[in-house]
Parts: structure tokens; C-alpha cells; sequence
């Protein structure tokens, strides 16, 4: 790969990341909203399915992003049982002289409760979510997502620093 490709590649992966933590910053932002809207016991199913999906897609916009890093710095690839907790792991790991870790090791851990649910979410019916579950969920997000953030804007920062190094 010459110089510029990989310079090329690095910008896209750091555009990709910084796209995916706008994305999540939205659905963090409505999650909070929701979560201060409904303070009944248990508002109706599709407030309680609704929250579930921002849930998901706060867990989906993450893992998103880390796997745009994958391919090319970690060699883990798409598909198979355990390709979830392999990339949410793979995340984690610093390899010298190739990439820092994308996450940290806390917010990995907290995380894989939300790759949990993610599966739980895609196999259950709406009326079988347990509200304060939901609740207990969304409430993490909102608080976990400063700390993600950070990770990601982090190595974004790492990225966009080796694109510069490549092109110089």
C-alpha cells in the first residue's frame, strides 16, 4: 500500500468513527430525554420497545465503530458464533508498534452487558421487556457514553496523528 492509500485509509477509519460517535451522541441524547419523560412504573409497550431500540442501537453505533478499525489493525473479520465478543475483546488490546487499545478494558466490560441485551432484544417479543430493566439499561448508556466517547475520540486522535505521520 503506498503512503497515501494508507494515509486514505486512516482518514476514512477516523471519519468513520467520529460519524458513529455523532450518531450515538443523538441516541444518547434521546435516550436521556425518554428516560425523563416516562417515570411511571410501566409506561406502555412501545415506550418501553422504543427505549429497548435506542438500547440497541447505542450498542450497535459502538460496536460500528470499533469494527471499522478491525479489518485493517486487528485481523479479526466478520462472521462466526463469537465474532461479538471477539471484536468487543479485540478492542481492548494494545499492540505495539501496530494500534493503542480502542477501548479500555472498564468500558469493555461495562459494554458486553449491552452486547447481552442487544441479543436478548432481537429475540424477544416487546411486551416481554421488563421496564425496569430497560430503565436500569438505558440509564447506563447515558452514563457509560462519556467514557466510550472518550476511548473512540482518543484513538480517532490516534488515527488522524498516523495519517499525518504517513503523509509527511
Amino acid at each position: 500500500m503506498t503512503a497515501g492509500h494508507e494515509r486514505a485509509a486512516l482518514v476514512r477509519m477516523a471519519a468513520a468513527i467520529r460519524a458513529e460517535m455523532s450518531s450515538v451522541d443523538r441516541v444518547i441524547a434521546e435516550m436521556g430525554e425518554t428516560l425523563n419523560r416516562h417515570t411511571e412504573k410501566r409506561p406502555e409497550t412501545v415506550v418501553v420497545h422504543g427505549t429497548g431500540g435506542m438500547i440497541h442501537d447505542f450498542y450497535t453505533g459502538i460496536e460500528k465503530a470499533v469494527s471499522v478499525v478491525t479489518p485493517a489493525l486487528n485481523g479479526i473479520e466478520s462472521g462466526g458464533e463469537s465474532w461479538h465478543r471477539d471484536l468487543l475483546r479485540a478492542a481492548t488490546l494494545d499492540l505495539p508498534g501496530v494500534r493503542p487499545p480502542v477501548l479500555g478494558d472498564a468500558t469493555a466490560e461495562r459494554l458486553s452487558e449491552y452486547l447481552a441485551f442487544r441479543h436478548v432484544y432481537r429475540n424477544l417479543y416487546a411486551f416481554n421487556l421488563r421496564w425496569e430493566r430497560v430503565k436500569e439499561l438505558a440509564a447506563g448508556a447515558v452514563s457509560l457514553w462519556p467514557a466510550v466517547r472518550a476511548d473512540l475520540d482518543r484513538f480517532a486522535g490516534f488515527l488522524e496523528a498516523s495519517a499525518e505521520a504517513a503523509g509527511g
